[in-house]
């Protein structure tokens, strides 16, 4: 009965001496009355009173931030009809900046359910305030606020709920915000929507990406999922990229790759096999102009003992002197080829670094093996020697 009967100045009283648990019981029940409810001065106290309990402790007023923007709005609605003073709203912007402050700090301690709440509240609370073109102490919000919505997104990343996350970093992406970092925004498009079977969405936002981004090669690897598993198909498509805007290290080795695994991976050689394997060492040439890779001189190298395998089966079957000598000297060409790459690779390699570098280790004892094999073509005791003595150290 007291509580019910309190007037505004009860309350201000209470909130003067900072018994906020008091002056909001106080106040919910003054705005429950009707005709309380009619003035704005209630609602402006309620924003104000919720306002200085969640700056101490939110633990209480789970909903705080949402009721207390909603107070606010209620009080500039009658405030409007009343044609009072402007407020300087205080309040307003006081919410914002602590709910912004709460949702960093439920981030951080990886509340991510409760960041995403908070983050989407303060969204809301912005755009009315840029709405209404309110401004505290000289200071606005931004009409777009970039890195809120880069918050909402890996937020809602976070809390496993990806349809939000690509909902804010559409908004990102659709005005075309470029900056350190952000490439991995249409890249995320992308992929999703590739993953969605979205092919409208995922050239839209693969097509900006690209436009913004140019030297990113990932634009050229997202049209080859069109090809499935079908390898002539994807073939087609390596021949459409590289042929554009795709004409990069990566497309070109991973073509050669592809290829390469086609031709001499299966059981059998394939009935296109003339037609397909000479191109792969044309493809890797390309990709070795654009980027000099062990990786890639070490395909060039396993590309070339293939074939002297197959040459020398096709020597030791044939009984043509003519025919024994071109493939001797085919042989020897190759293996020349062989001599380069590998050493190529070879010298690119750290040895102090094995250790820390797995994949650099794998590489270096494939280099080794194929000088090594190299040099015993050669009848090079010594050098044999010395690549056998490599091998053993670093195993």
């Amino acid at each position: 009965m007291i509580a019910a009967g309190q007037t505004l100045d009860d309350i201000r009283s209470l909130a003067g001496k900072n018994q906020w648990g008091k002056a909001k019981e106080g106040i919910d029940n003054y705005l429950n009355n009707e005709t309380n409810a009619r003035r704005s001065e209630g609602w402006y106290l309620k924003a104000l009173v919720y306002y200085n309990i969640l700056k101490q402790d939110n633990a209480g007023l789970p909903a705080g931030y949402t009721d207390a923007f909603a107070a606010y709005k209620k009080f500039l609605e009658l405030k409007e009809k009343e044609k009072s003073a402007a407020a300087e709203h205080e309040i307003l912007f006081g919410l914002t900046f602590n709910n912004i402050d709460k949702a960093n700090n439920d981030f951080q301690s990886k509340r991510f359910e409760e960041a995403l709440k908070s983050f989407r509240e303060v969204e809301e609370m912005e755009n009315f305030i840029v709405k209404k073109a309110f401004s505290y102490q000289g200071f606005s919000f931004p009409v777009y606020d970039t890195q809120l919505y880069v918050n909402i997104a890996a937020a809602a990343i976070s809390a496993g709920k990806e349809d939000i996350a690509i909902s804010y970093y559409q908004k990102i992406a659709d005005n075309k915000i470029t900056g350190k970092g952000f490439e991995g925004i249409y890249r995320f498009l992308a992929d999703r929507f590739q993953k969605k079977g979205d092919k409208t969405n995922r050239d839209k936002y693969s097509s900006l990406g690209r436009e913004l981004y140019p030297e990113d090669e990932f634009w050229c690897q997202l049209p080859l999922k069109d090809a499935g598993n079908d390898k002539k198909k994807l073939f087609v498509k390596y021949e459409e990229l590289i042929k554009s805007y795709c004409n990069n290290y990566t497309t070109n080795y991973n073509y050669a790759a592809e290829l390469y695994n086609y031709c001499f991976k299966q059981t059998a050689r394939p009935a296109d096999f003339a037609a397909q394997h000479p191109k792969i060492p044309e493809i890797l040439k390309n990709a070795l102009l654009a980027k000099a890779t062990v990786e890639a001189n070490l395909l060039m190298s396993r590309y070339q003992l293939n074939l002297i395998n197959d040459l020398i089966d096709s020597y030791n079957k044939s009984t043509d002197a003519k025919k024994k000598d071109a493939c001797a000297a085919d042989i020897n060409q190759r293996y020349e080829q062989v001599y380069q790459y590998a050493g190529n690779a070879y010298n690119s390699i750290d040895v102090a670094k094995l250790a820390a570098q797995p994949k650099d280790k794998e590489n270096y004892i494939s280099a080794c093996k194929m000088l090594l094999d190299y040099w015993d073509r050669k009848n090079d005791k010594e050098r044999v020697k010395e690549f056998q003595e490599k091998l053993n150290a670093v195993n």
